[in-house]
């Protein structure tokens, strides 16, 4: 058990075992957050109850300022139930890379995100992965997705940058 009210940088990297608990964090200025699935044990009923894990972990940081989550997480975190805390105080959030995940997530983290300055996306919009579509023997995932019905609110107020540190291009066919 983790219980630590006055550690402010976290770093968490874990598969979120069943014997860990991570909660008593409401100090924390900076989190980065790698969460991976343990394969070799995975157990497709138990999916929501590890989803649930990393979320809590999200929950007992909902102070911090700065968060840089990746793609492994947000995987991960698809497994939770929709229920997010609200980071009333994050400023700077970095996303790492997940095709199927990511674009479902963005909206809700956005949502919860009220004061939110600066979006990065480290990895890019589009990694290079494998899929049917094939452009010049260049195969890509893409990061598609809907908008929301409603504006999150830092869009519309605090939002001043979204950096996208690599971008790739796709030559249409003529």
């Amino acid at each position: 058990m983790v219980n630590a009210p006055n550690i402010e940088y976290l770093d968490f990297y874990d598969f979120v075992s069943d014997y860990i608990f991570v909660g008593g964090l409401p100090s924390v200025a900076k989190a980065r957050v790698n969460i991976h699935k343990s394969f070799e044990d995975w157990d497709w009923r138990k999916q929501g109850n590890y989803g649930n894990r990393a979320s809590r972990l999200l929950k007992s940081i909902s102070n911090v300022w700065r968060l840089m989550l990746t793609g492994y997480t947000l995987q991960c975190l698809s497994y939770s139930d929709p229920n997010w805390a609200t980071y009333c105080n994050l400023v700077y959030l970095e996303l790492g890379f997940d095709p199927l995940n990511g674009p479902v997530l963005l909206p809700d983290l956005l949502r919860s995100s009220p004061k939110l300055e600066a979006l990065v996306f480290p990895e890019g919009l589009t990694v290079i992965g494998e899929r049917e579509y094939d452009v010049n023997r260049d195969i890509f995932f893409d990061y598609c997705w809907s908008p929301p019905e409603q504006v999150p609110e830092c869009l519309l107020l605090s939002l001043k940058k979204i950096e996208i540190h690599i971008f790739v291009a796709m030559k249409m066919k003529s």
